[in-house]
């Protein structure tokens, strides 16, 4: 769980961007099972449909595994929910639970991409939980992962793993944006447009400038949350 995939994850939530835990697998041969990852999402007493896992998983109360089954809450709030506190953040009550049929070896508590409390069974525990009391400084999301040592096979290993959605803390009226990470975005997608423009294989005209409005959107999403400085030297965001 503590991949270059998922830090690009955390990349997005950390400059605003609410990105639910979604994942599965694609059958593209004999060695991958069904659901060797899948998504559970929290529908809470509504009838079970489509609609209301869809509906939840656009909202965010999911986790992803590949076999650890996840409960995580926020002072009882759970993934997707925002939590709100004042200006310079504050203490929060957090539970999270991992339990699989497969050992696991560690349970971690993650704020703003950083472990801020974990829980480690060397020998591996069919359960770990974490029930704290966490200070969280300003804005930021919150989310736990599991991970065992144990791997499964997947046409290549993979861990037995889990990730929940992120329950989002909002200090007064703080939003969360990093400068730095907004300027690799920009620059990413700036790469894309590149591509696009002087590599890719065109269907028409039409088609190419749809595309492309994508990226450029996006960048321009960005940009508006960059920090602007003043001729004075003060700052200020959009």
């Amino acid at each position: 769980m503590d991949t270059f995939a998922v830090h690009e994850v955390y990349l997005l939530m950390s400059c605003g961007y609410r990105v639910p835990a979604v994942g599965g697998t694609d059958k593209r041969s004999t060695g991958m099972p069904v659901g060797g990852v899948r998504t559970y999402a929290y529908i809470s007493n509504r009838e079970l449909s489509h609609d209301s896992w869809s509906d939840a998983v656009q909202a965010g109360r999911t986790y992803t595994t590949s076999g650890p089954l996840m409960d995580f809450t926020v002072e009882g709030l759970r993934p997707g929910y925002e939590r709100k506190l004042p200006e310079s953040g504050g203490s929060v009550q957090v539970t999270a639970t991992a339990t699989c049929a497969m050992p696991i070896n560690k349970l971690e508590i993650v704020f703003k991409g950083k472990v801020i409390a974990q829980t480690i069974s060397k020998d591996g525990s069919k359960m770990l939980v974490i029930d704290e009391q966490l200070d969280l400084l300003g804005s930021g999301w919150i989310a736990a992962r599991a991970v065992s040592d144990h791997v499964d096979w997947h046409v290549w290993p993979v861990n037995f793993a889990a990730h929940t959605s992120a329950v989002y803390v909002k200090a007064g009226a703080t939003d969360v944006f990093y400068a730095a990470l907004g300027e690799y975005l920009i620059t990413t997608m700036q790469g894309g447009v590149e591509w696009l423009d002087t590599l890719a294989t065109r269907a028409d005209a039409a088609r190419h400038a749809t595309i492309r409005k994508v990226f450029t959107d996006a960048i321009g999403s960005v940009e508006q949350k960059m920090p602007h400085t003043h001729a004075d030297g003060t700052t200020h965001t959009h």
